[in-house]
């Protein structure tokens, strides 16, 4: 009986790797001069969907692997260890399953296993990062799980998929090196701000207010995985005017901030608009440490310098950008 069970599973393991698309063994060779790793032969590269993205996988419909490079911007402290960890992370269904610290080709490496619950449906997360070159590099797999526990029903046909998806995981993971080759970074952007309820998608930078397409990061405020206000200057009139409707938000409106150097996604909600800051200048604004909060600053009125028109948002919850 349990040769047969055994053969059974040696079976099905089979039919999934054919599925998708790799015989074990026969990988094919990703080198772009400054990333470079082995990957199984079947799976074919797509283009990354944002700027951090240098690569993508996706062997079958429920499962996704994105290879991502982001410039560290001063100022950033990573977390510890790259661990997600904090109440909100908790009730948004992060759950740490896992997290590990080796080396692999010379480079120090961090590993963490995630199981997150969302909208009904179970994930299964696997990160790899890379701090190196004052970059941060990033393996991320993600599997929706259509039945049974990701890390032990390894008996229905959906685990066996997700067998061989990590095994494909294993050899990127296992292959994957840094050079000291450093290719451009495509745009100064380490993330980006999406308002659902006005249309509009920008990117965020730390470098200057007056850039197109953009708003600025204050420094001297909280990134999003920080515990303390985010805060998030834009023109309202001129530089792409990215905040000229700011005024139109409305409570429980949703303002998205997509974080590349986390590679999570951050939902806030609007709690109040309109305050307005006359004396901005001598008394400047401020963005206190402690609940995670996102303070959204223009001019005012718009096209002059007079004062700071402010919105004022809570995080609610966070989602993985995948």
């Amino acid at each position: 009986m349990k040769k047969h069970l055994s053969l059974i599973v040696l079976i099905l393991i089979i039919i999934s790797a054919a599925y998708l698309g790799f015989n074990f063994g026969l990988t094919k060779h990703y080198d772009d001069g400054e990333i470079s790793f082995d990957y199984p032969q079947g799976w074919d590269e797509k283009p990354g969907s944002n700027s951090s993205q240098v690569v993508s996988f996706q062997p079958s419909p429920n499962l996704n692997i994105n290879i991502n490079k982001q410039v560290i911007p001063p100022g950033y402290q990573s977390p510890e260890d790259y661990i997600l960890n904090s109440t909100t992370a908790y009730d948004s269904g992060f759950r740490l399953i896992s997290s590990n610290k080796k080396t692999i080709n010379m480079d120090v490496i961090y590993e963490n296993t995630y199981k997150i619950e969302r909208d009904g449906n179970i994930y299964l997360q696997k990160e790899v990062w890379v701090p190196k070159n004052g970059n941060l590099y990033t393996v991320i797999y993600t599997q929706k799980v259509i039945s049974g526990d990701p890390l032990n029903d390894l008996g229905s046909t959906s685990n066996m998929e997700i067998l061989t998806a990590q095994y494909g995981f294993e050899v990127i993971k296992n292959n994957f090196k840094v050079n000291s080759v450093l290719i451009p970074a495509k745009t100064p952007f380490w993330g980006s701000v999406s308002i659902p309820s006005l249309d509009v998608n920008w990117g965020i930078r730390s470098d200057t207010v007056n850039g197109y397409n953009s708003v600025f990061y204050y420094g001297e405020s909280s990134y999003p995985d920080q515990n303390g206000t985010m805060g998030l200057l834009g023109h309202r009139t001129i530089f792409s005017a990215p905040f000229k409707s700011i005024n139109q938000l409305k409570p429980e409106d949703e303002v998205v901030i997509n974080d590349y150097l986390t590679q999570r996604k951050y939902i806030y909600q609007v709690v109040s608009n309109g305050d307005i800051k006359w004396d901005y200048k001598t008394d400047p604004i401020k963005f206190p440490p402690g609940d995670n909060n996102l303070t959204l600053v223009t001019c005012y009125p718009p096209g002059t310098t007079q004062a700071a028109w402010m919105v004022h948002c809570k995080l609610i919850r966070i989602e993985t950008i995948n």
